[in-house]
């Protein structure tokens, strides 16, 4: 049981969508949920409209002295009525106006009764609304569900992909030591002077040779560890990486090319404060950024020439490194970008 917000009188509006003592329909607030301020300037006017009356028909009441009177009474009071509500109406619809004027607003037409068949209506689409919603979440969740068990299914592929990747590269690394100990050792030099020098012997040698390099550099020995390591220190390279390694900026020239448009031959010199850091290890030399030299606009335009930079801005917080750059040694004090690496910045 609910009270009726006009007369006060307690009914089932629930199941009856008006009030059975003034017949007010109480699914107004329902029919306007984008206008509480006008639902509530109608509930005001009506509450008054309804005091009123009642005030005007107990006066009428009490002074009738017979069946006759109080008819014609009861008559001039629904006359009355009808003017007051007229008047109300007017008034109400000029604040109505005003309000939609000052909240720039849908025009709501505010002079007649809603239709309680409207108001079921949008109920009803309301519900369907709802569990449509609910249905379409329902699902979200059994996709996801699917989506995790993939997931967990696709790390355990994944990871024993890697193992055996490693072991392949670990199988490939000492072949290519044992070659190389074959080849250096004198028994192997003489060995290489009695046999053909056929093209046959040159391609397998050629592809041993390449085999024993590609494992060396994937094995994670060099490379990886030298990433870890780095990725390890936010603010500063760790002293492990600057121990043996050499501080070089890019020659002049180069970066002169590099601003025309130009990034081949790219050099580097030995500078004591310069952006970037030579480690060799394994036998590469490896070239990664100075942490402590913050990358500003100017600086990051020449090292897209030696990086492949992703998620760059002025104002970055960190970057990480994905892959460092090669460069070759051309003398003691010289060296040349081999191959681009990459760059993360967060």
């Amino acid at each position: 049981m609910k009270k009726c917000p006009v007369c006060n009188s307690s009914s089932n509006i629930e199941q009856i969508p008006y009030c059975r003592k003034c017949c007010w329909p109480t699914g107004i607030a329902e029919a306007m949920p984008k206008h509480p301020e006008l639902c509530q300037a109608i509930l005001d006017w009506a509450s008054q409209a309804y005091k009123e009356n009642l005030q005007l028909k107990n006066i009428q009441l009490k002074n009738e002295s017979d069946s006759s009177a109080s008819a014609m009474n009861i008559e001039l009071q629904d006359s009355l009525e009808l003017e007051t509500l007229k008047l109300e109406l007017a008034s109400l619809n000029d604040r109505i106006k005003a309000v939609e004027n000052n909240n720039s607003q849908r025009p709501v037409q505010t002079n007649s009764v809603p239709d309680i068949s409207k108001i079921v209506g949008e109920i009803q689409v309301i519900k369907k609304a709802i569990r449509d919603t609910n249905g379409f979440l329902e699902q979200q969740v059994l996709q996801n569900q699917k989506l995790d068990t993939y997931k967990q299914q696709s790390e355990k592929v994944l990871a024993e992909h890697q193992r055996m990747l490693q072991d392949l590269i670990r199988e490939q690394q000492r072949q290519g030591d044992e070659l190389k100990m074959v080849k250096s050792s004198p028994s192997a030099r003489n060995v290489n002077q009695l046999l053909p020098t056929t093209p046959m012997v040159e391609d397998m040698t050629s592809s041993l040779m390449m085999s024993s390099n590609l494992g060396a550099r994937s094995s994670g020995l060099g490379e990886a560890g030298l990433i870890k390591e780095y990725n390890g220190s936010p603010q500063e390279v760790p002293k492990s990486l600057r121990d043996g390694s050499k501080n070089v900026s890019i020659a002049d020239e180069a970066v002169a090319r590099i601003r025309d448009g130009n990034v081949s031959n790219i050099t580097f010199k030995l500078n004591r404060s310069g952006n970037f850091l030579i480690i060799s290890r394994g036998g590469y030399c490896y070239l990664v950024p100075n942490k402590q030299r913050r990358m500003i606009p100017q600086m990051y335009t020449v090292a897209q020439a030696l990086y492949k930079c992703d998620g760059y801005s002025e104002n970055y917080h960190d970057f990480r490194l994905i892959k460092p750059a090669l460069v070759t040694e051309e003398s003691s004090d010289c060296w040349k970008l081999s191959q681009q690496g990459t760059l993360e910045f967060i």
